[in-house]
């Protein structure tokens, strides 16, 4: 499924059924910040930060993602989302995952923000992905 069909899709919070019954976006941070500083381009290229979000019929998750160094390999914890809203005004949708104090936003041209709730931030550009 190419981007353009899934950043319809995904705006109106419904996929075709011949595609799929969920939209599963991959999100990759190319900007992140917080209090205590801005990350260089070589640490986002080593920690290779990324949010999932897998969107169904009955509801939604968001995964954040990096490489674990301890583990060798991609670390992601997952959350429920607790509340999704969609603001046809400025086409983006919004994912809120309360007790972590954590929500994404994502745009009609699939760039994001992503607000960890305790003074970090991240931007990036999302793509379809298979579920």
């Amino acid at each position: 499924m190419n981007n353009r069909l899934a950043a319809i899709a995904f705006a109106f919070g419904s996929l075709l059924p011949a595609y799929s019954s969920a939209t599963v976006l991959e999100c990759r941070v190319t900007r992140k910040l917080d209090s205590e500083r801005v990350y260089s381009e070589e640490h986002l290229k080593k920690a290779n930060f990324k949010v999932l979000i897998e969107e169904t019929t009955t509801g939604a998750k968001v995964s954040r993602c990096d490489m674990s160094p301890s583990l060798g390999r991609e670390s992601c914890d997952a959350y429920d989302v607790d509340r999704i809203e969609f603001d046809e005004r400025v086409h983006l949708k919004k994912f809120y995952v309360f007790r972590n104090q954590l929500d994404v936003q994502v745009f009609s041209d699939l760039t994001f923000v992503e607000n960890n709730g305790r003074g970090g931030i991240a931007f990036g550009t999302c793509k379809a992905k298979s579920p």
